[in-house]
């Protein structure tokens, strides 16, 4: 009976100390996950005013593809925090906390006035996580799902920074359900091992 009580002890001082310590780790499973979709605005607004509407009418519709394969691979494959979504021409309102423009599900479903305020506090708690597929950061750069912190700068460590997406590899590349079930494996791994690290070290 000793014994368990001291390991119950010891158990409950490692989880204190991953709050403390690793608090990057922790902010995924107290934290929502905001994802960037991009529009590709740019690039339609260029064949739009050269006149190539049927370009532009192409890159919109496989970019409304792809993001809402994003969506629905998230809603499927994600469980680790809650997930809500956002167009990349809205970072800017993203980034002043301006979170009118942040929707739930594949028909950009509002969110209610329970979450908005949910959202709002872990914005104040800086308990958001911003995902977006896109290249990483750094020297060599690729394509990946990478994940940054409420100000829009990539994770270094303990957190699981990215995931690759081999995008432009067609015998390697990923859909985005498997990008996602990845990056839910990588970080229940990361929590186990520094859990496992800390307890051990406490024995």
């Amino acid at each position: 009976m000793k014994n368990l009580i001291l390991i119950f002890i010891l158990f409950t001082s490692s989880i204190n100390q991953i709050k403390s310590q690793s608090v990057k780790i922790d902010n995924i499973k107290n934290s929502t996950l905001l994802i960037k979709l991009t529009t590709n605005e740019h690039l339609i607004n260029y064949h739009i005013n050269n006149e190539d509407f049927e370009k532009a009418e192409l890159i919109r519709i496989n970019q409304k593809t792809e993001n809402e394969q994003i969506i629905s691979a998230f809603k499927q494959s994600w469980s680790s925090c809650k997930v809500y979504f956002f167009y990349s021409h809205h970072t800017s309102q993203i980034k002043n906390k301006k979170l009118d423009y942040v929707f739930k599900d594949i028909n950009e479903t509002k969110l209610n006035d329970l979450e908005k305020k949910e959202l709002s506090n872990h914005q104040k708690k800086l308990q958001l996580i911003i995902g977006h597929f896109g290249q990483t950061n750094g020297t060599l750069k690729f394509n990946a799902l990478v994940l940054m912190d409420h100000e829009f700068k990539q994770f270094e460590k303990t957190i699981p920074k990215y995931v690759r997406t081999y995008k432009g590899l067609w015998f390697l590349k990923r859909t985005p359900t498997k990008v996602v079930e990845i990056l839910e494996k990588k970080n229940n791994l990361a929590l186990f091992k520094i859990t496992r690290k800390l307890f051990l070290k406490n024995i």
